[in-house]
Parts: structure tokens; C-alpha cells; sequence
């Protein structure tokens, strides 16, 4: 069946004029039960449509904003043309630097440029994104737009103004979003209090430089089978983010974590051990744990692995004795343990 997926996948990719869909890794292709519509809920302008048909994208009407590709939890949309894994390199080499953090958009062409990262609007600027850069060492993030109250993408800037005042509630760091007028120029010779800064910052550097390691590992990491899809990078920059913050700070954010971290539990009493959950995980954070008694070998329970949920609420939706459901960490111990590890055994 998914040989036949991908087939489809070099055929439709052929087509694509803006964003690609990458079929097989599609909830609703992967599971008939899925009611997932996150895609075409956040578009600004309809051009995506989800049916029991598919998933199918008006390519006259997309901008390529990014917006569907931020909202879908399985990585299953990008923007042609854009690569996420050269954009996160670039954010965690831009993070680790002196300077801050500087994202502009593509219309901003007629500026001097030099050392900012192109994104192909700030809607695809998340609040994820601007933790994973604050976790990876930034103080500062500078986003550039042109007008976008006349721009073809639906005001960037505003959406990315609405994740900045997530990323400022939930952590110290600095977001400034301006528009940059042509000629403007947003690369400039390093000042004495950005000198002094440097200074101060690379006394962090062993930490930094052990801790940008340890964020190369998480976001690029291998599947766990070959049935199931990586986990979106984005998904990976989080969970690295929320760890690295709670990690640094005490304090337990509950908004935080009722947002975002959600472990899911099995009431035993209704679970029978049918499997369907982890069958149709698309990016196995489910798994069956076996026992061998010498003799056979039995199902004797299942385990979650917190790094590779996406949160795509599949499993909730198949299991029809609605034995699974999502819990909140009840401390800030019990949420570091998850990032960090990822491993629980849910059902046994």
C-alpha cells in the first residue's frame, strides 16, 4: 500500500507549483478513522481541502505561507523549494553566535541581508521556533517583513506577532518584529555593548557547544521502524526547547505543559491489548512490549516514547474501548524525566 503512496507522491510532487504533500506520512490516508483538519483550517486563504478523498491543495490559490505546513503534526506538507533541516542548522549556528537571531521573509529582497536566515513568510516563525532558538543559546530573535498588510500571504507579521507573545509568556527572550523599508539595512559592524556582550557569552561557549550537539542528535535522530514516519523536526526543536527551559528554570510553567507535553495513559481496566493504537502510530511512539517465557512468547503491555509523539491524536480516535487518554505531568521532575528520556509503560 505505501509503495503505491509514494508513487503517488513523485507524481503529485510533479505538479506542485508551492506545497508538496507527502501522502504516506498523511493521518487520514494512514488511518480511514482520522478527522484530522489542521491543515486546511489555518489556511488563509481555502485553498486546501480535506474530504474522505484526500487532502488537495488549489495550487492558483497557495501562497506557500507555511502556515499548513507549521500546523500539520505528522510533517506531512512543506513548501517546495524550502528545506526545514537547513533552517533549523541555520537557527542553531545563528543562536550560538554573538548576535541575534535575524529572520526575514522572502518578499524582503531589496535590503542588505547579510547573516539572516529566509523564511518564505514570518507566519512560518513559531513559538517553538523561538524557543528552540532561546534553549539554543539566542537572547535576542529580530524578525524583518514588508508590507504585509498588502502582501499576497495574509499579514506574516502578524501571525508570527501572536507566537512571539507565547514564546515571551513562557520564557525570557526577546522578539522584536519590525518592517524593513528598502535599502534598509539589518547587518551592521558589531557595537561596543554587542562587543562587550561576545565577551560575556563565551564564557558559555563549552556549554553552548555541547548543548547544540546534543539538539543535532534530537532533531536529526533515526525513525524507529521503517513503517513509521519521522518525527517532524519541528516536533523534535520542541521537546529539546521544553527540556533545555525546565531544565535552566525551577519554576513549573502549567500553561506550558497543558499546551504543549501531554503523556498519554491507558486505563487498564478497559485496555485489551489489540494493538490498534501502535499498529496505526504513525511515528511508532507506541509499541508493544513483549514477554518470552521460554515456551512463547505474549503481549504483555505497551510503551510510550514521549520523543517520538507528534500529538496527532490518532490513537485517542482508534481505539474503540476509549481506553487511552492524555495526562498532564504532575511536576516539573516527572515532565524533564519525558523529554529527557521519553520512555513509559503505559499499560502492563
Amino acid at each position: 500500500m505505501f509503495g503505491r503512496l509514494r508513487t503517488a507522491d513523485k507524481i503529485l510532487s510533479a505538479f506542485d507549483s508551492s506545497v508538496r504533500i507527502e501522502i504516506c506520512k498523511c493521518v487520514r490516508q494512514r488511518n480511514k478513522r482520522a478527522d484530522c483538519t489542521n491543515c486546511s483550517a489555518v489556511c488563509p486563504v481555502s485553498a486546501i481541502t480535506v474530504s474522505s478523498e484526500g487532502v488537495f491543495i488549489e495550487q492558483d490559490k497557495c501562497t506557500a505561507c507555511g502556515r499548513c505546513v507549521n500546523a500539520c503534526k505528522v510533517g506531512a506538507l512543506s513548501v517546495k523549494g524550502f528545506s526545514e533541516k537547513t533552517y533549523f542548522d541555520a537557527l542553531i549556528s545563528k543562536s550560538a553566535g554573538s548576535d541575534p537571531v535575524k529572520i526575514i521573509c522572502s518578499e524582503c529582497s531589496d535590503i542588505d541581508n547579510s547573516g539572516a536566515i529566509r523564511v518564505p513568510c514570518l507566519s512560518y516563525v513559531t513559538a517553538e521556533t523561538m524557543l528552540f532558538c532561546a534553549a539554543s543559546g539566542a537572547e535576542e530573535i529580530r524578525l524583518y517583513h514588508k508590507k504585509c498588510t498588502e502582501c499576497r500571504r495574509i499579514n506574516g507579521a502578524s501571525a508570527a506577532e501572536k507566537e512571539a507573545e507565547k514564546a515571551r509568556s513562557i520564557y525570557r527572550i526577546t522578539v522584536d518584529i519590525e518592517e524593513a523599508a528598502a535599502k534598509t539595512s539589518i547587518s551592521s559592524p558589531i557595537s561596543r555593548r554587542d562587543f562587550f556582550r561576545h565577551l560575556n557569552r563565551k564564557t558559555k561557549s563549552s556549554a553552548t557547544g555541547i548543548m547544540n550537539s546534543f539538539s543535532h542528535q534530537i532533531l536529526y535522530g533515526k525513525k524507529k521502524s521503517s513503517f513509521a514516519v519521522d518525527l517532524p523536526i519541528r516536533k523534535r526543536a520542541l521537546n529539546f526547547a521544553l527540556y533545555r527551559i525546565l531544565k535552566d528554570d525551577a519554576e513549573f510553567n502549567e500553561h506550558l505543559v497543558r499546551e504543549w507535553v501531554g503523556i498519554r495513559y491507558i486505563n487498564s481496566e478497559k485496555c485489551r491489548l489489540c494493538g490498534i493504537c501502535y499498529k496505526l502510530c504513525p511515528t511508532g511512539a507506541l509499541s508493544e512490549i513483549s514477554e518470552d517465557n521460554g515456551e512463547f512468547i505474549k503481549k504483555a503491555g505497551i510503551a510510550f516514547n514521549k520523543s517520538m509523539c507528534s500529538d496527532c491524536g490518532n490513537c485517542l480516535k482508534v481505539c474503540s474501548e476509549k481506553a487511552l487518554a492524555v495526562r498532564v505531568p504532575d511536576s516539573v521532575e516527572e515532565l524533564k524525566f519525558y523529554l529527557k528520556n521519553n520512555v513509559e509503560l503505559i499499560h502492563r
